[in-house]
């Protein structure tokens, strides 16, 4: 009997097709997504590329994925080859559908043999952005990360264009007047991306994209018009001027001091408090400080005014990169000690964008359109009518831990801001004590009362903490 037809060509057709078109879209990609990520839903679901030594969608198995990765690939070519071997030359369909998959898995390993830089395009929820993500690739370059788009943000520059990098130097303009400019033919501008002062300028709504306010997920495209208000707002003096204080310093070297900021203190520089901050402090005992591009000599990290505990400040431009990079990269444990209304019955991670409120920008509040912030909660204590809970940070929003605590009805005792009515949340027999609790409490009872990092200098394992303060003491 005749055998039928052999289709066995199919299989490396296949093959050799899925391989070609799996290089031709990772150069489209490459092309589209360098500059700016593309809309699928709207903003809540965007394609951006990302260099991942992993796998797809962020998959990561610490720093030795490539080879790990590469291995298993080769597993599934030698499995796939011998299953093509076995099966009938006649059996068209199952011989196409081995091509389809041995294509795609030679793909993935020219990735990682000839250049492990190759991009994987992973889709992300707006917001988000790899912040939050379990498996974050240790090389994650967001749209606008490869050197190629760099090199062109840098010719944009030279050419006039409004770009990602020349964002952070408008808000140093100090003159009023609002500038208007087209975008020019290879300048893009990601908003989901600003930070700083630009943010707050977005904040603040003094950034309008074609005559209507910017949201911060906005993505401009070519031919958008983006008008900016730059004005000569007050602002702290450029020297800053010296307030002699008696500071409490846990640690101090080189590089780094520890200070157990007291509560009342505000940390540097603002309006209502130019002359008599932390910051003016530390000048007048003629502390070495680091001078980063924030303009916040110094400071690593920051407490609110009525928050008092740890704090980091770094006395080298060296010592203040290395910290601040702790924090982005979660190597630096922070813990708060709070005292909520309620009950918690067990650990609680938070997980809300935080943002500036619409209606009274003094306020943060939880907002769709804030950037990720998330808080793990551990109740430590129960008392009559709150709890004493251990806070821990993921991100360092500005009143993450009050704004998460309230937006899950265990607002902070004695948070005149976010307290939400404070004692009289609580009814019944357990009034009473409420009101001596809250009376207790002269401000909101948070505290900073762990640090944990590595020295910047040494790299050596360091841990500081300090007492609940006296002021929140019955």
């Amino acid at each position: 009997m005749p055998n039928g037809p052999n289709y066995r060509f199919q299989f490396w057709g296949v093959g050799v097709a899925v391989i070609i078109l799996d290089f031709l879209t990772k150069q489209i990609a490459v092309s589209t997504l360098s500059r700016i990520p593309v809309r699928v839903v709207g903003d809540w679901l965007l394609l951006r590329l990302v260099y991942n030594p992993g796998a797809a969608f962020g998959i990561h198995v610490g720093e030795h994925s490539r080879w790990v990765f590469m291995v298993l690939a080769l597993i599934a070519l030698t499995v796939l080859g011998a299953m093509a071997q076995r099966t009938h030359p006649s059996q068209w369909f199952r011989l196409s559908a081995l091509g389809l998959v041995c294509g795609g898995a030679v793909g993935n390993l020219v990735d990682r043999v000839v250049d492990r830089s190759l991009s994987l395009a992973d889709l992300q929820r707006r917001g988000h952005c790899c912040h939050l993500r379990c498996h974050r690739p240790r090389r994650c370059l967001l749209a606008g990360g490869s050197p190629e788009a760099r090199a062109d943000r840098g010719a944009s520059r030279h050419r006039g264009g409004v770009t990602r990098d020349s964002k952070r130097h408008l808000p140093g303009r100090r003159r009023r007047h609002r500038a208007t400019r087209p975008l020019s033919r290879r300048s893009t501008l990601d908003l989901s991306n600003a930070g700083g002062a630009f943010a707050r300028l977005i904040a603040r709504g003094d950034v309008e994209v074609n005559g209507q306010a910017a949201r911060a997920s906005r993505v401009l495209a070519r031919g958008d018009s983006v008008r900016i208000a730059l004005e000569d707002r007050a602002g702290p003096p450029r020297e800053l001027t010296p307030y002699p204080i008696s500071l409490t310093v846990i640690h101090e070297d080189a590089a780094v001091m520890i200070l157990d900021k007291p509560a009342g203190l505000v940390v540097h520089p603002a309006p209502g408090h130019w002359n008599d901050t932390l910051l003016n402090a530390l000048v007048a005992r003629n502390t070495p400080l680091a001078q980063p591009e924030t303009g916040r000599p110094g400071l690593v990290h920051r407490l609110d005014k009525d928050t008092s505990g740890l704090l980091v400040v770094a006395k080298t431009d060296g010592a203040h990169r290395r910290l601040t990079q702790a924090i982005r990269q979660r190597r630096m444990e922070r813990v708060y000690a709070a005292l909520a209304w309620g009950h918690l019955e067990k650990p609680r991670e938070i997980e809300a964008p935080v943002g500036r409120s619409p209606k009274d920008r003094k306020r943060m509040t939880v907002l769709a359109t804030g950037r990720p912030a998330r808080t793990t909660v551990e109740p430590v204590a129960r008392f009559d009518v709150c709890d004493l809970l251990r806070v821990r940070l993921a991100t360092g929003r500005t009143h993450q831990i009050r704004v998460h605590l309230a937006h899950v009805g265990h607002p902070i005792v004695g948070d005149s801001v976010y307290g939400g009515g404070g004692a009289r949340r609580v009814t019944g027999a357990h009034q009473p004590r409420a009101r001596d609790v809250e009376a207790a409490a002269p401000r909101q009872a948070l505290h900073a009362t762990l640090l944990r990092f590595r020295h910047p200098t040494s790299g050596e394992p360091v841990e500081y903490r300090s007492e609940w303060p006296r002021d929140l003491r019955p």
